[in-house]
């Protein structure tokens, strides 16, 4: 199974941080929400105590982003068998998700502002299905590979589709 590119840890790491930037933000407002009114009762080491734990809350939440996106990029695979296209995800609850040939409708490849600045595009592939997201979303392709991709994906749809 192939993987998508490594660069693609650098959009889910920025997904995850904006994600996973309510508990950082929260814990920070929470802490100045302790500070009393009347600042002269304060003292320079319970300041302190404040700085470091909103700055070590911030740092925890890059690294904790950053590990996840890794994880997920590596845990992310895809494949084209003989009758289906298989992709496979997830880091702790682990998804294998198989679209038949004949199932396929379109695909599209997507290049938004910041994979574009990385080289990278998304191909979607849609199917007939009630679900409202893409079926075959793959976020860290190189261009050359999504355009290569989706022609061979067209091809064996429309050769699945004919041979029925």
């Amino acid at each position: 199974m192939k993987r998508l590119n490594s660069r693609s840890i650098w959009l889910f790491f920025l997904s995850y941080l904006i994600r996973l930037g309510i508990v950082p933000v929260g814990f920070g407002l929470y802490l100045i929400s302790l500070l009393p009114n009347n600042s002269k009762e304060l003292n320079n080491a319970f300041y302190s105590a404040i700085l470091v734990s909103i700055f070590a809350n911030i740092i925890l939440w890059v690294l904790v982003s950053l590990l996840w996106a890794w994880l997920t990029q590596r845990f992310f695979r895809y494949a084209l068998k003989d009758n289906y296209f298989q992709k496979e995800i997830g880091v702790l609850y682990k998804k294998s998700i198989t679209i038949p040939y004949e199932n396929i409708q379109n695909i599209e490849i997507d290049r938004r502002i910041l994979p574009r600045l990385l080289g990278l595009s998304e191909i979607r592939i849609d199917t007939a299905s009630v679900h409202t997201q893409s079926e075959g979303r793959l976020p860290g392709l190189r261009e050359e590979e999504a355009e290569q991709l989706k022609e061979e994906l067209l091809r064996r749809a429309h050769r699945a589709k004919t041979e029925k």
